[in-house]
Formats: C-alpha cells, sequence, structure tokens
C-alpha cells in the first residue's frame, strides 16, 4: 500500500485504462471463504463480479475524456486487498539501447557484457554519444600488464583533479584482481565497462566488489546467431562502410542467415567486406560461399580429424592460432598491435611469439 486513501485503487485503475486493453481483474476470495467486506463497484455502480472482463467494465465509462470517473473505494483499507491483473497485452520492454541511455542519463554505472564480437565498444560509444557526456577511455587490452599500475595512477589523477566524470574502460576482464581491488576506491565518478563472456559464470572472473560497483545496470548483448532478424540492416552498414553500391541476393541471404556466425560481428564483416571486394553489382550465394569457405572448411577439418595414429595435437593447435593470427592480420591491414588487440594478446611481442612457435 501506499501512503493516501484508495492510492492501491486510484493506480490500479490508472494501470488498467492505460497499459492493458485485453484481459481479466481477478478480486479472489479471503482465505476463509467469506465475500469481501464492500466489493469495489464498477464505473455504473453495480457491483464487480469476481472475473469481469476489463474491456466490458471499461464500456461503461463516459465518452468524454473531460468528464470525471468515479474510483471504487474499499472503505476498510486495513485489510489485505490482493489484485491480480491476466493480461494479453503488456507495455513493451526497454531495448538495450534505452535501457543504457536512461541509466548513464542518471549517471548510473554500466556494465555491458557479451561474447567477443558482438560490438560492446561500438554499443558503448554510441551510448555516450546519444547522452553527449564527456568521457575518458581506457582499453585495458591495450596496455602492457607490466604497466598496469601506472595506468592506474594516471586514472586516479585524472579523478583528483576532476577533468572528467565519466569513464569507459574496455575489457576488464583482464584486469588482475588485486588492480580491481584498487579501482574500487575510486568514488563519485561514473563508470561504464564492458567485458567479454561468453556465458554469466564468468562474470566470476571480476572481483566481488569491483563487481558491485561496476553493476548498478547490466545489459548484455545477444550474439549474432541469436538476433539473425538484424542481419539486413548490419549488411547494410558493411557495404555501405566500403562504399559499395552492391545488393545481396535471395540466396546468399539464406546462407548468412543459415550460418551460425562463430566469430559474431568481427567475422560477419570479414565476409561481407571481401564480397565487396569481389563484385560492385551482386553478392551472390556463391560469392558468399567463397567467403565463408576460408573459414568453415577449415574448421570443419579440425573438428572431425580422426584421431589415429597420425594425430598430432600441437600441429592441429598450430593450425588453429594461425588461422586466426592471419586473418586479424588481415583485417588490421598488417599492424600487429591491432591484430594482437583483436586476438586478445596484451600487446604485439606476444603475438610475434606466437607466429615464431606456429609458423611452418
Amino acid at each position: 500500500y501506499l501512503p493516501g486513501e484508495n492510492t492501491l485503487q486510484i493506480n490500479l485503475w490508472e494501470i488498467v485504462n492505460k497499459n492493458i486493453y485485453k484481459g481479466e481483474i481477478i478480486y479472489p476470495d479471503k482465505s476463509n471463504g467469506e465475500s469481501l467486506n464492500n466489493n469495489p463497484a464498477d464505473l455504473s455502480g453495480k457491483e464487480i463480479p469476481r472475473t469481469k472482463r476489463i474491456t466490458q467494465s471499461l464500456t461503461h465509462s463516459p465518452a468524454s475524456k473531460n468528464s470525471k470517473r468515479e474510483i471504487p473505494i474499499h472503505n476498510d483499507l486495513k485489510e489485505k486487498k490482493i489484485f491480480t491483473i491476466n493480461a494479453k497485452q503488456l507495455p513493451t520492454t526497454m531495448s538495450p539501447l534505452e535501457k543504457g541511455e536512461k541509466a548513464i542519463e542518471k549517471g548510473n554505472n554500466l556494465l555491458i557484457c557479451g561474447e567477443e564480437g558482438t560490438g560492446k565498444k561500438t554499443f558503448a560509444s554510441e551510448l555516450l554519444k546519444m547522452t553527449g557526456k564527456p568521457f575518458s577511455k581506457i582499453n585495458f587490452r591495450t596496455i602492457n600488464p607490466s604497466r598496469l599500475d601506472e595506468e592506474l595512477s594516471k586514472i586516479t589523477e585524472i579523478v583528483s583533479q576532476k577533468k572528467f566524470k565519466t569513464f569507459l574502460f574496455l575489457n576488464v576482464e583482464v584486469l588482475p584482481s588485486y588492480i580491481q581491488e584498487q579501482f574500487t576506491d575510486l568514488q563519485h565518478i561514473q563508470i561504464i565497462t564492458t567485458m567479454n563472456i561468453s556465458d554469466k559464470s564468468e562474470l566470476s572472473k571480476l572481483n566481488r566488489k569491483f563487481y558491485y560497483q561496476i553493476s548498478s545496470s547490466v545489459i548484455s548483448l545477444e550474439p549474432l546467431r541469436a538476433r539473425k532478424e538484424d542481419l539486413q540492416d548490419l549488411i547494410g552498414r558493411i557495404i555501405n562502410k566500403n562504399h559499395s553500391h552492391a545488393v545481396i541476393s535471395d540466396n546468399a541471404m539464406e546462407i548468412l542467415r543459415k550460418h551460425n556466425w562463430p566469430g559474431n560481428l568481427n567475422e560477419l564483416d570479414s565476409v561481407i567486406s571481401r564480397a565487396c571486394m569481389e563484385t560492385s553489382s551482386v553478392i551472390t550465394a556463391e560469392i558468399i560461399n567463397d567467403s565463408l569457405d576460408t573459414l568453415e572448411n577449415d574448421l570443419d577439418q579440425w573438428q572431425k580429424g580422426p584421431l589415429d595414429k597420425d594425430f598430432n595435437l600441437h600441429n592441429v593447435l598450430g593450425d588453429v592460432a594461425m588461422h586466426y593470427i592471419m586473418l586479424a592480420l588481415e583485417l588490421s591491414g598488417g599492424k600487429k598491435s591491432k591484430a594482437a588487440q583483436m586476438l586478445g594478446f596484451s600487446n604485439y611481442q606476444t603475438l610475434s611469439n606466437w607466429i615464431k612457435k606456429y609458423e611452418k
């Protein structure tokens, strides 16, 4: 119950009148089998039955919007009344973008999580752009682990000098626990963070105190395989980004819808960008198959390889590693530092070491 006479009844009927157009209101009997005292009356003054269609009860309301509506009243407010609404139509939930914008405008900390390649960085940047807040961005994946303490000192100095109140921290999953613990000392700032996880159990990688600090609001971005209805729009954006006027055929779209997209948006961007290089007119099913083959044939070969006397796990791991290393170098235009970031390495030297180890 909210304070004020008949507040519960007024709020209930406001919900009924504004949001629920098809459904039922049920007034349950007392547990001892007695009927409720002072059963509420409908808008015509008659007693409301135990179950009645809202749409029928609202037909008794005056036609004029300006006319005052009589609110059903329970005189005995001390007695607990339970109202259950069975609704066939409910208000729509907020989209992730709306939810994030609302959280940032309120000054809440926001954690954006999801699989690698689901567009968390782009999503966070778009939110901050929409709200117009100045912010400082730090991508922890690009920082040498030995220099994290130095980076924390810089952030602390920025906070103390009040240069920025809002921070965007990318890839917080790479932060060691002791650094996370030190971040909890930062007060009176707004933190938007991104984290790569394949399922919610991986949130345990975060220091509990740090997790509570950054998760006032949480948005989990679905992988591409779970939102294939967005494919058409995403493909259009990638084609425009490549300055191409190509269109995609129905058969090609069907292949893309059936694909599982393990690499999410990164993989989609690679496939469509390759297709745009092949044609300036129509992206056909054949072009898409050729673009997907580079990834799919290798993956199938690794998964279906027999465990016979010639099997060598080290060689298989080397093939997998070199496949993704070469893909990252291709997407980064040969820049090792950017390729290392895409692969989850702390620096380009680690990437160079992997190439030396597995290059044939």
